[in-house]
Formats: structure tokens, sequence, C-alpha cells
């Protein structure tokens, strides 16, 4: 979920919604505005701009999403076991003092 310009933060499952903002949206038409709504972080006004139906998106779709975020899992878990198996090796060690001196 990332807010936009203007705090729009596009589609949203009500289920990933705040459950004192879920309240005032269920109640909500598309194009109806509410508020403002207190919460811990301040008072919200809300614009329900669409209301869609539920669904799940054709293989099609999300394929090529799919694969680019398998293959960066694996990418990670083969440098993960790569480092694993270094450390275990006792073939890394660590200049504290080069790494100290890094990091100022």
């Amino acid at each position: 979920m990332a807010i936009r310009h203007g705090g729009e933060i596009g589609l949203l499952p009500l289920a990933q919604v705040v459950p004192e903002l879920r309240e005032v949206i269920a109640g909500m038409k598309a194009g109806q505005i509410a508020g403002p709504v207190p919460l811990q972080a301040g008072f919200h006004v809300l614009k329900l701009q669409e209301i869609q139906a539920a669904g799940t998106p054709a293989l099609a779709e999300v394929e090529d999403e799919l694969r680019a975020a398998l293959r960066a899992q694996r990418l990670k878990q083969a440098a993960r076991a790569y480092l694993d198996g270094m450390l275990n090796a006792g073939t890394v060690s660590v200049d504290g003092k080069a790494l100290a001196a890094a990091l100022e």
C-alpha cells in the first residue's frame, strides 16, 4: 500500500484497512466523502472513489511478476547458503578495527 500524491492509497482490500476506518468505509458508496474520523495518528477525511469486487487475476496477467519474484527469492536463498557455507568453513574473518573505521 503506497500512499500517492494527495493521500490516495489506490485499491485496497477492506480487510487491510485499520478497523476504525473499515467500519466507516463499509457504510460508504462510491464518490461519498466521510470524516473527520479520529485515529491515534490524527483525523482522517475519507473519499471512496471506487468499489471493485474481489477477484483473482489470470496467470497471464501476473506470470512475469511471479517469475521475477521467484528468481529474486532463489537468488537470495543461494546467496544466504553461500555465505553460511563460508562462515561455517571458517574462511571469513572480520577485522573489527577496519570495520569500525569504515563505519565512521
